[in-house]
């Protein structure tokens, strides 16, 4: 189960790779940004932030992806519990306090961190 997390980066990767490169195969026009505006706004308010916070609201994200999904199977319902048992979705609250607890000292951090923009749903 471990390895699943690494796949599923590589294969985000991957993904935006090839349809990146696709879009530029394509001639897409200059004037359609490669990300949704939604992205280009998360990733502005995360520039400059550690590490640790970007990758707290990644997994915000990520939870807020797989709680939505739907276990119409057996097979399908294993898969989601095993995302949201891997991403430790029930600690995303106590986690978001420790990080809040260790950037108490820096205000645009914290502020940040208590401030996430909502998710895409």
């Amino acid at each position: 189960m471990e390895s699943v997390g690494v796949n599923r980066s590589f294969l985000s990767v991957l993904f935006v790779l090839t349809v990146t490169m696709h879009s530029f195969a394509q001639g897409k026009p200059k004037d359609k940004p490669l990300v949704t505006p939604w992205e280009a706004k998360l990733a502005n308010y995360l520039k400059g932030l550690p590490e640790d916070v970007v990758k707290h609201r990644q997994r915000m994200d990520n939870c807020d992806h797989w709680s939505g999904e739907d276990g119409y199977d057996v097979e399908r319902a294993k898969e989601i519990s095993a995302a949201l048992a891997e991403l430790k979705c029930e600690h995303l609250e106590s986690d978001k306090a420790k990080l809040l607890k260790k950037y108490k000292s820096k205000s645009t951090i914290k502020s940040k961190i208590k401030n996430y923009p909502a998710g895409l749903e």
